[in-house]
């Protein structure tokens, strides 16, 4: 009897460790068919080429990221190279991707001066974009990590182009110089200013203060300005000086370019940007 105790022990631990072990092993794969069916793929390029993207939060510095007044940081990916901006010049590179990492070798970029916090803001994001971020995407949401530094970026739908006659530009940029030696500024806080041509080949600026008018003919890529009068009202600095900008540039033939809602006037030695105004 006690040789029949025994087997008869042993073999029930046999089957309780055989159903044990099936069920622990059973639950093993249940969780990682789980984690593989919510787990992100790994990004590829054919998943951002074509794309483009704009910094809607994330932090810098261990401090809540806040674009300067009046610029976005933004991303486009095409052809294995990457485009980036901060508000003033273009930076741009042969981009790769080495697992989950951003591999950016380094970025040339265009040389216009700008205000120095748009330029120390683009100096940051340089070197974020070229320390080999990690990268996530879900869906149209984009997330580049280095070290504390965040950036979560959204796609940026395609704009369709505006049309240039019967839409209010709003003046984003006034360009001093020309060539590598133009420099960007910003309109002055608490101003603004926008420029509107009509069907009837009427021009119309207003930047808060003087009544500016006059006609144009568009032929092309160039809009040719007859000359605009304006009343003669005493402006506050500010306005003055944007006011005197914008006749600088809206005077005789001035080369356009229209990029989705971006506007750009090129004069000799000077130039204006704007973007459409949103209806509403």
């Amino acid at each position: 009897m006690g040789v029949q105790r025994l087997i008869t022990r042993l073999v029930r631990s046999t089957f309780v460790t055989v159903m044990v072990t099936g069920t622990v092993a059973g639950l093993a794969a249940c969780g990682q068919g789980g984690a593989g069916g919510g787990a992100t793929a790994p990004v590829t390029w054919a998943d951002l080429d074509g794309r483009a993207f704009t910094a809607s939060s994330g932090t810098r510095d261990g401090e809540p990221l806040q674009p300067v007044q009046g610029t976005s940081l933004t991303l486009r990916f095409d052809s294995e190279q990457l485009a980036a901006s901060a508000g003033c010049n273009s930076m741009f590179g042969a981009v790769s991707l080495d697992g989950d990492v951003l591999a950016v070798q380094a970025l040339a970029s265009t040389q216009m001066a700008c205000d120095e916090a748009i330029m120390r803001q683009e100096q940051w994001l340089g070197t974020f974009l070229t320390s080999r971020p990690t990268l996530s995407l879900a869906g149209s949401t984009l997330s580049l990590t280095s070290g504390g530094d965040v950036i979560t970026f959204e796609e940026q739908q395609p704009v369709a182009d505006a049309e240039l006659v019967g839409t209010t530009w709003e003046l984003t940029g006034i360009v001093t110089g020309a060539g590598p030696d133009a420099a960007v500024s910003t309109v002055p806080s608490g101003v603004t200013a926008t420029l509107l041509l009509d069907k009837e080949g009427r021009v119309f600026v207003d930047a808060g203060c003087n009544r500016i008018s006059g006609t144009f003919e568009q032929r092309d890529q160039v809009v040719e300005f007859r000359p605009l009068a304006s009343t003669k009202m005493a402006c506050p600095k500010p306005v003055a000086q944007v006011e005197q900008a914008m006749l600088g540039v809206l005077s005789g033939p001035v080369p356009y370019a229209i990029d989705g809602d971006q506007l750009s006037l090129t004069g000799t030695d000077s130039g204006l940007t704007f973007t459409a105004a949103k209806a509403g």
